[in-house]
Formats: structure tokens, C-alpha cells, sequence
């Protein structure tokens, strides 16, 4: 029974890690995502674009 305690204790830690670490990409998604998110997209785009028309 205090094994279970433990491992509960545990996964809640890591919820709360994980929790934090998903917000933290979050942020960084948000400022990294518009320049190059957007640029990776124009060049995908293109290549799709233009690869359909030949």
C-alpha cells in the first residue's frame, strides 16, 4: 500500500513537470512559430503549389 502512495506522489510530480514543459513550448511556439513557421508554410505551400500545376 505505501508503494502505491509513492507512485502516485510521483506521476502527480510529473504531471505538473510536464504541465509546465508544455506551456514553456507554448511560449516558445508562439514567438519562434511566426517567423519560421510561417516561412517553413510559404516554402511548403510553393513546392505544393507549384508541383500540382506541372
Amino acid at each position: 500500500m505505501g508503494g502505491n502512495q509513492l507512485s502516485k506522489k510521483i506521476s502527480v510530480k510529473v504531471v505538473k513537470n510536464s504541465k509546465q514543459q508544455t506551456e514553456r513550448n507554448t511560449l516558445l511556439a508562439d514567438t519562434f512559430e511566426n517567423r519560421w513557421f510561417q516561412n517553413e508554410w510559404k516554402h511548403k505551400f510553393k513546392t505544393l503549389t507549384s508541383g500540382g500545376r506541372k
